[in-house]
């Protein structure tokens, strides 16, 4: 079997792969898929034809907007949405109160919302109460679990968003999430929970005397 046939075949199941891939959105599809028929495209040119057709272009990443019909900043949006990151869970947006004549939870229009946070993880999730469930000792256990989460270093969950497109795609990722969101900063994994170090208490009337 040739080289070239090889390749052909190859990228004819990574477009299936894309297009079948439940963690991409649309838009990250179509970014894909555009981009391996670019570098197809490119990889039959010689070297000077390829900085040649480069430079008209605009780069692969002007030219995925380009074919897909977009505007230039699109990319820019795709890669953005695609930064590895962990989010929290945001809930259903009803209150999660327990019943207690019958079993499940409230479930009515929220009175207020609060951020959990799991201190040796760094989970979050956001809880909402009606006026019936809600109860100062929710906001108070709320200021010792971050209290706590701080002193644990502040751990991070491993990423649950993004990072969906290195899977298809091999490129300076780093470089391009901070060229597309450096506002975010990528996550490799989890950030584990750090022990927190003793302190010295110094005695400062025994010390004088």
């Amino acid at each position: 079997m040739s080289t070239d046939l090889k390749m052909l075949m190859r990228e004819h199941k990574m477009v299936g792969e894309i297009v079948n891939d439940p963690d991409l959105t649309a838009d990250a599809k179509l970014f894909a898929v555009c981009v391996v028929v670019i570098m197809a495209e490119w990889r039959d040119l010689s070297s000077a034809q390829q900085k040649l057709q480069k430079r008209r272009d605009g780069g692969w990443l002007v030219r995925a907007s380009k074919m897909a019909g977009r505007r230039p900043y699109w990319t820019k949006m795709v890669i953005a949405a695609d930064v590895p990151r962990y989010e929290a869970d945001y809930g259903t947006g009803t209150c999660v109160g327990v019943m207690i004549r019958r079993e499940g939870l409230c479930g009515k229009r929220t009175h207020r919302f609060l951020t959990v946070v799991d201190p040796s993880t760094g989970a979050k999730e956001m809880r909402g109460y009606c006026t019936r469930h809600w109860s100062q000792d929710y906001a108070d256990d709320q200021k010792r679990q971050f209290a706590e989460w701080k002193s644990n270093g502040e751990p991070t969950p491993a990423p649950n968003q993004g990072g969906t497109l290195k899977k298809y795609l091999h490129t300076d990722w780093p470089k391009l999430y901070a060229w597309a969101a450096p506002y975010r900063t990528p996550l490799d994994g989890a950030k584990p929970a750090t022990v927190p170090r003793p302190k010295l208490t110094l005695v400062v009337n025994e010390a004088l005397r």
